[in-house]
Formats: structure tokens, sequence, C-alpha cells
């Protein structure tokens, strides 16, 4: 039977635990919605991880690889960018809504794979 990685099993549970609680701001169905896009961007971003730097990989060059390789982060980038009027001050009102919700999902994608990370050595430095 195949093992799933360590930091695998912590990135893509701790992005559904930020998912659903971010989401659960909202509501049920929000929460739902936030774990499974949450984790379903970890996942992918694993599978770029795995392929380099690899899931063994310093933590130094797998944290930035992880965080910028989910498509997550790179929607909330991207919508960060084309509200930038917004971020920077020259437009306000309710336009600027999604680029407010943009720089929150962008630095709730930072923690995750410290959650693969932190996974990643409990599992090494455990017994058997």
């Amino acid at each position: 039977m195949t093992r799933v990685h360590p930091f695998v099993v912590g990135h893509v549970v701790g992005a559904a635990a930020v998912g659903l609680a971010a989401g659960g701001l909202l509501g049920v169905p929000a929460a739902l919605a936030g774990a499974v896009i949450a984790a379903g961007g970890a996942l992918v971003s694993c599978l770029v991880c795995w392929g380099w730097p690899g899931l063994e990989a310093r933590p130094v060059l797998l944290w930035p690889v992880a965080v910028l390789a989910n498509p997550v982060m790179l929607v909330a980038l991207g919508l960060m960018i084309e509200g930038s009027e917004c971020l920077i001050g020259d437009n306000r009102g309710w336009e600027c809504m999604a680029a407010a919700v943009a720089v929150l999902v962008a630095t709730l994608c930072l923690l995750p794979p410290f959650g693969g990370l932190l996974w990643r050595r409990v599992r090494r430095q455990s017994p058997g």
C-alpha cells in the first residue's frame, strides 16, 4: 500500500482547517466550500512540489514553492493586481470588495504549508 507523504497530509489538512475556519464566519455552506477549495488548492500545490523541489526539500525552498503553486493564491494575487487602485486608496466603494477579500485569502494561503512542514517534522521524529 502506498503511503501519503507527511508534508501532503499536513498541508492538505491545514488548508482544509483554514478554509473551514474562514468560511465558517459566513455560515455552514461557506465553511464547507472554503474547506474543499482550500484543500483542492493545497493538493495542486503538493503535486507541483512533488515534481520540484521535492517533498523532502529544505523548508526554506519548499514553503515558498508550496505557497506560490497554490491556484487559490494565484487567483487572489490576480484579483489584488486587478484591484490595485482599491488597495492603494485611489478607488473606494463596493467595487473594492474583491480586492479586500483577495488580501485576506492570500494571507490565509501562507499558513497551510507550515502545517505540512510541521507534520513532516513530527513524523520524522516519531519512532517507527
